[in-house]
C-alpha cells in the first residue's frame, strides 16, 4: 500500500446524481496532491449481423461521448485538481469489475473510490455486485461509499 496516496481511481457512472465518491476522491486528491483517474466502463451491445465498421464506429462514438462527459463532470468537479478522464468500451457480457481492477493495475493506482448501490438480500445475489468484486479482488486499497437505491 502507497500512502500518501498519489493515484486515485474513481470509477464513474453517469446515471449516479450525487458522485459522492467523486466529491470524496477530490478532497482526498487536493489533501494529498494526488492525481484522479476518473474511469467510465462503456458496455455496448453488439449487433449480429453489423459490418465490422459499423461496430468499430458505435464503439468510437460511445468512448467520445463518454470521455467528454467525464471531461465537463472534471471541469465542474475537479477545478485545480490533477486529472485524466478514462473510457473503456467493452461487449456486454463482459465484467465491469474486471475492467476497473484492469485499470487500477495498468495506472499502479494507490486507492479506488467508489459508489455502491446499496443493493442487499436476493438482488445482490441475483446481480453480483461490482463494488464487492473490486473490494475483493483489487491490489490497492478500495474506499465504498453507499447510496440508496430507492
Amino acid at each position: 500500500m502507497s500512502y500518501p496516496f498519489k493515484k486515485i481511481l474513481c470509477p464513474i457512472q453517469f446515471e449516479d446524481s450525487e458522485q459522492a465518491a467523486l466529491t470524496l476522491a477530490s478532497k482526498i486528491a487536493r489533501d494529498m496532491d494526488a492525481t484522479i483517474y476518473l474511469l467510465h466502463v462503456v458496455a455496448l451491445i453488439e449487433a449480429v449481423d453489423a459490418p465490422e465498421t459499423v461496430v468499430a464506429s458505435a464503439k468510437n462514438r460511445a468512448e467520445a461521448d463518454a470521455c467528454l462527459k467525464l471531461q465537463a463532470m472534471a471541469a465542474e468537479k475537479l477545478a485545480g485538481l490533477k486529472f485524466e478522464a478514462i473510457t473503456r468500451v467493452f461487449d456486454v457480457g463482459g465484467e465491469t469489475s474486471k475492467v476497473v481492477l484492469e485499470v487500477a493495475t495498468d495506472l499502479h493506482t494507490d486507492l479506488i473510490v467508489l459508489n455502491t448501490h446499496g443493493h442487499h438480500g436476493l438482488t445482490q445475489f441475483l446481480l453480483g455486485s461490482v463494488a464487492e468484486q473490486i473490494v475483493r479482488r483489487a491490489a490497492c486499497p478500495v474506499l465504498t461509499l453507499t447510496s440508496s437505491d430507492e
